[in-house]
């Protein structure tokens, strides 16, 4: 019985991990501007890539956090300490804190 118990407490995390993806928030041409004041060159699409890398990287170890928990700063610490523990390749950290960066700057914070 105990070990039925810790199999469903472990699918309803996996599904907790799971389903913060779909919440974060997805960017919109508002962001790309306001992002493009730090990276002029800075596209839709580099927000979307870095959106689905911090999903695929990030969730398999600890739940998600919305990108205006901190503050560029506080991500650029974050995703720093991370990069070595889960492996990211420059691109990957790159991406991530690209998108958690200009995310949190998003007026109200979603």
């Amino acid at each position: 019985m105990k070990t039925l118990l810790q199999y469903s407490a472990s699918i309803g995390a996996a599904s907790l991990l799971l389903a913060c993806g779909p919440g974060l928030a997805v960017p919109a041409d508002g962001d790309v501007t306001r992002g493009r004041q730090a990276q002029a060159s800075l596209t839709l699409e580099e927000l979307n890539r870095g959106r689905a890398s911090y999903i695929a990287k990030c969730s398999g170890c600890h739940h998600l956090y919305a990108p205006s928990v901190l503050d560029a700063e506080g991500w650029a610490h974050m995703v720093s300490e991370m990069r070595e523990r889960s492996n990211l390749t420059h691109t990957d950290e790159r991406a991530i804190l690209t998108y958690l960066t200009v995310m949190s700057r998003r007026p109200g914070g979603s």
